[in-house]
Protein backbone atom coordinates (compact mmCIF):
# COMPACT_ATOMS: atom_id res chain seq x y z
CA UNK A 1 0.00 0.00 0.00
CA UNK A 2 2.66 2.20 0.91
CA UNK A 3 4.76 1.63 -2.63
CA UNK A 4 1.83 2.44 -4.59
CA UNK A 5 0.73 5.26 -2.64
CA UNK A 6 4.51 6.51 -3.31
CA UNK A 7 4.01 6.02 -6.96
CA UNK A 8 0.75 7.75 -7.16
CA UNK A 9 2.08 11.06 -5.84
CA UNK A 10 5.25 11.39 -7.48
CA UNK A 11 6.54 13.82 -10.05
CA UNK A 12 7.75 11.27 -12.35
CA UNK A 13 3.74 10.11 -12.23
CA UNK A 14 2.72 13.31 -13.32
CA UNK A 15 5.49 13.32 -16.66
CA UNK A 16 4.50 9.82 -17.28
CA UNK A 17 0.98 11.14 -17.54
CA UNK A 18 1.43 13.88 -19.73
CA UNK A 19 3.52 11.58 -22.04
CA UNK A 20 0.42 8.73 -22.06
CA UNK A 21 -2.22 11.16 -22.36
CA UNK A 22 -0.67 12.52 -26.07
CA UNK A 23 0.23 8.91 -26.87
CA UNK A 24 -2.96 7.97 -26.78
CA UNK A 25 -4.48 11.05 -28.65
CA UNK A 26 -2.56 10.24 -31.11
CA UNK A 27 -4.19 6.44 -31.14
CA UNK A 28 -6.99 7.56 -30.97
CA UNK A 29 -7.06 10.28 -34.16
CA UNK A 30 -4.88 7.83 -36.30
CA UNK A 31 -5.17 4.14 -34.71
CA UNK A 32 -1.71 3.71 -34.19
CA UNK A 33 1.55 5.59 -32.75
CA UNK A 34 1.14 5.22 -28.67
CA UNK A 35 3.90 2.58 -28.37
CA UNK A 36 6.47 4.35 -30.64
CA UNK A 37 5.44 7.95 -29.09
CA UNK A 38 5.52 6.24 -25.25
CA UNK A 39 7.32 3.99 -24.92
CA UNK A 40 10.96 5.22 -25.79
CA UNK A 41 10.36 8.18 -23.55
CA UNK A 42 8.55 6.10 -20.48
CA UNK A 43 11.88 4.41 -20.63
CA UNK A 44 13.59 7.41 -19.33
CA UNK A 45 11.65 7.76 -16.44
CA UNK A 46 10.79 3.98 -15.45
CA UNK A 47 12.45 0.50 -16.24
CA UNK A 48 11.65 -0.61 -19.56
CA UNK A 49 10.26 -3.53 -18.36
CA UNK A 50 7.74 -1.46 -16.59
CA UNK A 51 7.13 0.83 -19.47
CA UNK A 52 6.46 -1.87 -22.28
CA UNK A 53 3.97 -3.93 -20.34
CA UNK A 54 2.09 -0.48 -19.19
CA UNK A 55 1.58 0.59 -22.99
CA UNK A 56 0.90 -2.57 -24.11
CA UNK A 57 -2.11 -2.96 -21.69
CA UNK A 58 -3.42 0.63 -21.86
CA UNK A 59 -3.26 -0.05 -25.41
CA UNK A 60 -5.58 -3.04 -25.45
CA UNK A 61 -7.69 -1.41 -22.91
CA UNK A 62 -8.09 1.91 -25.16
CA UNK A 63 -8.96 -0.58 -28.45
CA UNK A 64 -11.86 -1.55 -26.63
CA UNK A 65 -13.32 1.58 -26.51
CA UNK A 66 -12.18 2.63 -30.20
CA UNK A 67 -13.79 -0.65 -31.50
CA UNK A 68 -16.87 -0.53 -30.00
CA UNK A 69 -16.94 3.46 -31.16
CA UNK A 70 -16.76 3.06 -35.02
CA UNK A 71 -17.37 -0.94 -34.68
CA UNK A 72 -19.89 -0.64 -37.98
CA UNK A 73 -16.79 0.36 -39.99
CA UNK A 74 -14.62 -2.99 -39.37
CA UNK A 75 -13.21 -4.49 -42.36
CA UNK A 76 -13.74 -8.20 -41.19
CA UNK A 77 -12.63 -10.05 -43.71
CA UNK A 78 -8.87 -8.41 -43.45
CA UNK A 79 -9.04 -7.97 -39.96
CA UNK A 80 -9.52 -12.02 -39.80
CA UNK A 81 -7.04 -12.68 -42.37
CA UNK A 82 -4.23 -10.18 -40.58
CA UNK A 83 -5.32 -11.19 -36.71
CA UNK A 84 -4.73 -15.20 -37.59
CA UNK A 85 -1.51 -14.80 -39.08
CA UNK A 86 -0.21 -12.01 -36.42
CA UNK A 87 -1.15 -14.24 -33.95
CA UNK A 88 1.41 -17.30 -35.30
CA UNK A 89 4.21 -14.56 -36.09
CA UNK A 90 3.65 -12.79 -33.06
CA UNK A 91 6.09 -15.53 -30.87
CA UNK A 92 8.27 -15.27 -33.76
CA UNK A 93 9.19 -11.98 -33.76
CA UNK A 94 9.88 -12.50 -30.33
CA UNK A 95 12.38 -15.40 -31.23
CA UNK A 96 14.24 -13.62 -33.86
CA UNK A 97 14.99 -10.38 -31.59
CA UNK A 98 17.38 -12.66 -30.03
CA UNK A 99 19.12 -13.11 -33.11
CA UNK A 100 18.47 -10.09 -35.40
CA UNK A 101 20.87 -6.70 -34.86
CA UNK A 102 18.31 -4.01 -33.91
CA UNK A 103 19.89 -1.58 -35.60
CA UNK A 104 20.33 -3.11 -38.92
CA UNK A 105 16.36 -3.93 -38.81
CA UNK A 106 15.25 -0.17 -37.36
CA UNK A 107 17.64 1.58 -40.04
CA UNK A 108 15.63 -0.76 -42.97
CA UNK A 109 12.68 -0.23 -41.63
CA UNK A 110 12.82 3.85 -41.06
CA UNK A 111 13.90 4.17 -44.49
CA UNK A 112 11.21 1.91 -45.92
CA UNK A 113 8.82 4.50 -44.06
CA UNK A 114 10.03 7.02 -45.32
CA UNK A 115 9.88 5.79 -48.75
CA UNK A 116 6.33 5.22 -48.72
CA UNK A 117 5.26 8.61 -47.41
CA UNK A 118 6.90 10.87 -49.87
CA UNK A 119 5.56 7.83 -52.31
CA UNK A 120 2.46 8.66 -51.39
CA UNK A 121 2.56 12.22 -50.69
CA UNK A 122 3.91 13.09 -54.04
CA UNK A 123 1.26 13.75 -57.08
CA UNK A 124 1.84 9.50 -58.20
CA UNK A 125 -0.85 8.17 -56.44
CA UNK A 126 0.09 3.97 -56.12
CA UNK A 127 -3.32 1.94 -57.14
CA UNK A 128 -4.45 0.24 -54.18
CA UNK A 129 -3.93 -3.13 -52.68
CA UNK A 130 -6.51 -5.68 -53.97
CA UNK A 131 -5.77 -9.19 -53.94
CA UNK A 132 -6.48 -10.81 -50.12
CA UNK A 133 -3.06 -12.51 -49.83
CA UNK A 134 -2.03 -8.64 -48.66
CA UNK A 135 -3.70 -9.40 -45.61
CA UNK A 136 -1.29 -12.43 -45.39
CA UNK A 137 1.99 -10.68 -45.72
CA UNK A 138 1.33 -7.37 -43.81
CA UNK A 139 -0.41 -9.53 -41.17
CA UNK A 140 2.78 -11.89 -40.79
CA UNK A 141 4.90 -8.70 -41.02
CA UNK A 142 2.77 -6.94 -38.29
CA UNK A 143 3.14 -10.17 -35.97
CA UNK A 144 6.87 -10.65 -36.21
CA UNK A 145 7.96 -6.59 -36.12
CA UNK A 146 5.12 -6.13 -33.34
CA UNK A 147 6.79 -9.16 -31.37
CA UNK A 148 10.07 -8.32 -31.51
CA UNK A 149 10.16 -4.28 -31.75
CA UNK A 150 6.19 -3.00 -30.53
CA UNK A 151 5.69 -1.84 -34.23
CA UNK A 152 2.80 -4.08 -35.26
CA UNK A 153 0.20 -0.57 -34.99
CA UNK A 154 2.52 1.08 -38.24
CA UNK A 155 2.54 -2.11 -39.97
CA UNK A 156 -1.13 -2.28 -39.89
CA UNK A 157 -1.73 1.06 -40.52
CA UNK A 158 0.40 1.12 -44.07
CA UNK A 159 -1.48 -1.60 -45.02
CA UNK A 160 -4.96 -0.20 -44.83
CA UNK A 161 -3.89 3.05 -46.49
CA UNK A 162 -2.61 1.44 -49.15
CA UNK A 163 -5.77 -0.60 -49.19
CA UNK A 164 -7.78 2.68 -49.65
CA UNK A 165 -9.55 2.79 -46.65
CA UNK A 166 -11.70 5.31 -45.57
CA UNK A 167 -10.27 7.51 -41.72
CA UNK A 168 -13.18 5.44 -39.76
CA UNK A 169 -12.56 1.72 -41.16
CA UNK A 170 -8.32 2.43 -40.67
CA UNK A 171 -8.85 3.47 -37.31
CA UNK A 172 -11.68 0.47 -36.40
CA UNK A 173 -10.06 -1.83 -37.99
CA UNK A 174 -6.33 -0.87 -36.54
CA UNK A 175 -8.42 -1.21 -33.12
CA UNK A 176 -9.67 -4.47 -33.79
CA UNK A 177 -6.28 -5.80 -35.26
CA UNK A 178 -4.90 -4.61 -31.51
CA UNK A 179 -7.21 -6.49 -29.93
CA UNK A 180 -6.81 -9.12 -32.15
CA UNK A 181 -2.94 -9.34 -32.03
CA UNK A 182 -3.23 -8.73 -28.48
CA UNK A 183 -4.66 -11.86 -26.78
CA UNK A 184 -1.70 -13.35 -25.25
CA UNK A 185 -0.25 -10.37 -24.15
CA UNK A 186 -1.21 -10.01 -20.73
CA UNK A 187 -0.93 -13.67 -20.57
CA UNK A 188 2.78 -13.99 -21.39
CA UNK A 189 3.80 -10.79 -19.17
CA UNK A 190 1.65 -12.47 -16.52
CA UNK A 191 3.82 -16.27 -16.69
CA UNK A 192 6.93 -14.16 -17.35
CA UNK A 193 6.26 -11.86 -13.80
CA UNK A 194 6.34 -8.12 -15.40
CA UNK A 195 2.71 -7.78 -14.52
CA UNK A 196 4.27 -6.05 -10.78
CA UNK A 197 2.46 -4.16 -8.41
CA UNK A 198 4.15 -1.02 -9.54
CA UNK A 199 2.47 -1.66 -13.39
CA UNK A 200 -0.74 -2.72 -12.03
CA UNK A 201 -0.84 0.93 -10.18
CA UNK A 202 0.30 2.95 -12.74
CA UNK A 203 -2.24 1.34 -14.76
CA UNK A 204 -4.95 2.07 -12.43
CA UNK A 205 -4.12 5.45 -12.18
CA UNK A 206 -3.80 5.98 -16.40
CA UNK A 207 -6.53 4.20 -17.18
CA UNK A 208 -9.46 6.54 -17.17
CA UNK A 209 -7.10 9.62 -18.76
CA UNK A 210 -5.69 7.30 -21.78
CA UNK A 211 -9.58 6.46 -22.27
CA UNK A 212 -10.34 10.42 -22.62
CA UNK A 213 -7.60 11.14 -24.34
CA UNK A 214 -7.98 8.17 -27.21
CA UNK A 215 -11.60 9.69 -27.13
CA UNK A 216 -10.95 13.15 -27.97
CA UNK A 217 -8.46 12.32 -30.58
CA UNK A 218 -10.99 10.00 -32.18
CA UNK A 219 -13.52 12.82 -32.14
CA UNK A 220 -10.91 15.77 -33.65
CA UNK A 221 -10.02 13.27 -36.48
CA UNK A 222 -13.41 12.74 -37.26
CA UNK A 223 -13.68 16.37 -38.14
CA UNK A 224 -11.26 15.90 -40.56
CA UNK A 225 -11.40 15.36 -44.21
CA UNK A 226 -10.47 12.26 -45.83
CA UNK A 227 -7.85 13.90 -47.71
CA UNK A 228 -6.80 15.60 -44.81
CA UNK A 229 -6.50 12.75 -42.64
CA UNK A 230 -4.53 10.46 -45.23
CA UNK A 231 -1.68 13.72 -45.82
CA UNK A 232 -1.60 13.74 -41.86
CA UNK A 233 -1.35 9.80 -41.31
CA UNK A 234 1.56 10.00 -44.09
CA UNK A 235 3.27 13.10 -42.59
CA UNK A 236 3.14 10.58 -39.01
CA UNK A 237 4.46 7.44 -40.78
CA UNK A 238 7.13 9.79 -42.71
CA UNK A 239 8.14 11.50 -39.07
CA UNK A 240 8.14 7.90 -37.27
CA UNK A 241 10.56 6.79 -40.05
CA UNK A 242 12.77 9.47 -39.47
CA UNK A 243 12.57 8.86 -35.74
CA UNK A 244 13.95 5.65 -36.25
CA UNK A 245 16.69 6.40 -38.52
CA UNK A 246 17.96 9.43 -35.83
CA UNK A 247 17.61 6.68 -32.76
CA UNK A 248 19.38 4.23 -34.30
CA UNK A 249 22.38 6.91 -35.47
CA UNK A 250 22.46 8.22 -31.85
Amino acid sequence: MHEALEVATSITTLWMLVVICFALFVRGAFGFGDGLIAVPILSLMVPIKEAVPLILLLSIITSVGGMWRERKHVNIGSLKRAGSIALVTFPIGIYLLTLLDEGIVRTVLGALLIVLAVWSLSSFKPAPLTANVWSYVFGALAGVLGGAYALRGIVFAVYGSLRGWEPPQLRATLHSFYLLSGLLVPLGYGLTGLLSQTVLTYLALFTLPALAAGWFGQTLASRLSADTFKRLLWYLVGGFGVWLLVSTLR
